[in-house]
């Protein structure tokens, strides 16, 4: 048996080194039988998962779209997918592309009815000529095939691939493709893919030719054409039949994102030159309207340093996009509206009510509920750091305090509903509601007012206590995740014996699941613990980093 100093140290060590797994396992996804038939009984609870993904994830975001029914497509290059979400980022369907070492999507755009189109790469084997392919999906992310193919031209005295680096659409849905090493933007017919037009007239630092090669594009409400090449720091204007018109100088030398034309004339710019990544707007004169710097810090207002930025105008608004980090601004006066972070950092513990709802208890406080889709749509207890939660049948909440040597009560909704154990626990930091309304504890240190360090206290609903056991009694000498049964039966994870202790309602031990190993049905430092309605008992390892199942007579389950 180990000192109970040693016993605190080892357990508080984990705490914190585990704090961004999940260390509770308790009443996750639990199921109740009795309130369905056969046939409707779950075979799993779904949802948006994992919980904590931040909006608009992705882990290289190369465009952002918006689509109809309020949504946003973007294409993630790294992953090779096509992610679809709602207009406050959370995930409705990811779409995996082609997925080999010789497979590139390069851009992405949609057109007014939702149609997706990506423009993809495939270098085949060599030396097979790469291929350059434009893929069609509806607004759900469905196939619809190709929509073409590129020809290999001749551009700088060799065979290429465009490198189609945009796609913008008309207000009759044609569609326009940037062309890099062509230095043309190309007009098709929505439907027969037939060339309509073209735009630019190849290399060079003439009106209408383009110097580095062509950038960025857009195509604004009167058919206009408006671009940027890689080192001229111009912007040039085309008339809708394809014939130069006119150009302004950019203030600065910079790589270029995305491009916009407003209906107020504005021209909204994305770019990354001097050191900073920001989001300029001009008038028609090219004089700055505002600029958002990404030089100047972190926080809402700032955008960045790194790759030129992809950004979609939504109603009033900009969503501006870089690797994973989308930010929003008003679109007229470029103030920051909000900034789109992780939903969840460093989380410690985990439960879920009979609605569906998930909660999260994190490091650095409170709690978070996810809806049964996933969604976070409330926070609260902040400032409190939770190391276990419980939600039982009526759905209150328990939460133990160990800092305020308490247990927290709360309503689904968030709403304290009191307290409990106060004065009878030294360090709680694991919870099971017993059918009484009792609460086993798991008490983690000792304290001069309660005597020796305990493995498990419980705590009647008035708060009266019904029983203690000291670490080293019933064979439990570090307690830490503990789960009760229909029928009140304790289960108790010991870190120092790497097995389940398992206990009847007065504490008493009844037998031990498992022993310690790495072997299938074996445990190395198991922390959480959880049960279903069906007997079934989930056991969360730090030491083998896994979840094992083991059935109610303690066998492993491969199922």
């Amino acid at each position: 048996m180990l000192d109970g100093s040693i016993k605190i140290i080892l357990i508080l060590t984990i705490l914190i080194f585990n704090s961004a797994c999940t260390l509770s396992l308790d009443t996750f996804g639990k199921i109740s039988p009795a309130s369905l038939t056969d046939e409707q009984l779950p075979k799993e609870i779904k949802g948006n998962f994992p919980l904590g993904k931040a909006p608009f994830a992705a882990e290289e975001i190369a465009k952002i779209r918006p689509s109809t029914g309020n949504r946003f497509v973007a294409l993630d290059t790294l992953k090779k997918k096509i992610l679809i979400y709602t207009s406050e980022g959370t995930t409705i369907k990811e779409v995996q592309l082609l997925n080999h070492s010789s497979f590139y999507p390069t851009t992405l755009g949609v057109d007014s009815q939702g149609i997706i189109y990506v423009v993809a790469r495939d270098e085949g084997a060599s030396p097979a000529p790469s291929t350059e392919s434009v893929l069609k999906f509806d607004s759900n992310g469905n196939s619809l095939g190709t929509f073409m193919e590129f020809s290999r031209e001749l551009s700088g005295g060799s065979l290429e691939n465009p490198d189609v680096h945009q796609i913008r659409f008309d207000s009759a849905d044609n569609i326009y493709f940037g062309m890099y090493y062509f230095d043309q933007v190309r007009l098709y017919n929505k439907t027969s893919g037939n060339l309509m037009k073209a735009y630019g007239m190849g290399s060079g630092l003439g009106n209408g030719e383009f110097f580095g090669h062509l950038e960025s594009f857009t195509v604004d409400s009167g058919g206009y054409i408006w671009a940027t090449d890689g080192a001229s720091q111009r912007l040039q204007k085309f008339k809708p039949d394809g014939s130069y018109d006119s150009q302004i100088l950019l203030p600065q030398s910079s790589q270029t994102g995305d491009l916009a034309v407003l209906d107020d004339g504005k021209i909204l710019i994305a770019e990354i030159g001097g050191g900073s990544t920001r989001l300029l707007a001009l008038n028609s004169s090219g004089a700055t309207v505002y600029s958002q710097d990404g030089a100047l810090g972190g926080g809402t207002a700032y955008l960045p340093v790194g790759n030129p930025l992809t950004f979609s105008v939504f109603g009033n608004e900009i969503f501006a996009g870089h690797w994973s980090d989308v930010r929003v601004f008003d679109r007229d006066t470029g103030m920051p509206l909000r900034s789109f972070g992780p939903t969840l950092k460093q989380p410690l513990a985990v439960a879920r009510d009979n609605a569906g709802n998930t909660y999260v208890s994190e490091f650095a406080g409170g709690i978070k509920r996810f809806d049964k889709n996933g969604a976070k749509d409330l926070t609260f207890a902040t400032g409190t750091v939770f190391y276990d939660l419980h939600c039982d049948s009526k759905g209150t909440i328990y939460a133990p305090d160990a800092a305020n040597k308490k247990i927290k009560k709360f309503s689904t909704a968030g709403d304290p509903l009191g307290t409990l154990a106060q004065g009878k626990v030294a360090a709680p930091v694991g919870i099971s509601v017993t059918k009484d309304g009792g609460v086993v504890i798991v008490d983690s240190a000792s304290a001069v007012i309660l005597g020796p360090y305990r493995a498990l206290v419980k705590v009647n609903a008035d708060n009266t206590v019904a029983w203690e056991l000291p670490a080293g009694q019933e064979g439990i000498d570090m307690a830490f995740g503990v789960a009760i049964n229909a029928q009140d039966e304790i289960f108790v994870t010991d870190l120092a014996n790497n097995n389940i202790t398992r206990l009847n309602p007065a504490g008493q031990s009844i037998t031990t699941i498992s022993q310690p190993g790495i072997s299938f049905g074996q445990l190395t430092q198991p922390t959480g613990i959880t049960l279903d309605d069906f007997g079934n008992i989930y056991v969360a390892e730090f030491g083998n980093s896994r979840v094992q199942k083991f059935n109610s007579a303690g066998i492993a389950k491969t199922e």
